[in-house]
């Protein structure tokens, strides 16, 4: 079984800043582009008219960088620092999922699915994993190698200050 470590821990915190940046990112986007077409349909001069969408591309970058850095702020000291918050716990039951990956396979047309069964008549992908209800009736995901089962106890591993779930870790 693999143990957990610091270099996991950092990676999944990092995926987490990804995912954020990305959203703020979309949405100041969205703002500069509606920014832009009011500015554009409006009756201002040529010149003034990309004046105002340079600054206003600017300004939503600014603001873009402000706020990534805002929402990942526990996120980054977590990295920087990398202590992580163990929690021991018992399991109260194990489930193992299995679900399927979306987008995975194509969509079935009768008669493409029969002329060209490799290309129209594909499975979707099985995910299976496996999730541990603790004492406190919390569910947490945990990898399918790990073998768990009612009243044995785990570690559960924390970020300090976001207080994201990071990783678990059998007890022996």
């Amino acid at each position: 079984m693999k143990s957990f470590t610091e270099k996991t821990a950092k990676a999944l915190l990092r995926g987490n800043i990804t995912a954020i940046i990305i959203v703020v990112a979309a949405c100041e986007f969205i703002i500069m582009m509606v920014g832009i077409i009011i500015t554009v349909k409006s009756n201002y001069e040529y010149s003034d008219k990309w004046t105002i969408v340079s600054v206003l591309l600017g300004v939503s970058l600014l603001i873009t960088w402000f706020a990534a850095l805002y929402f990942t702020k526990k996120l980054r000291l977590d990295i920087k620092y990398g202590d992580t918050e163990k929690i021991v716990s018992k399991v109260n039951s194990v489930e193992e999922i299995t679900d399927y990956e979306a987008g995975s396979a194509a969509v079935y047309i009768p008669v493409l699915g029969d002329l060209f069964p490799k290309l129209f008549n594909k499975k979707m992908r099985e995910l299976k994993y496996k999730k541990v209800i603790t004492e406190k009736n919390c569910k947490y995901e945990i990898p399918i190698g790990f073998n768990i089962n009612k009243n044995d106890s785990i570690t559960l591993y924390f970020g300090r200050r976001s207080g994201l779930y990071i990783g678990c870790e059998a007890n022996d």
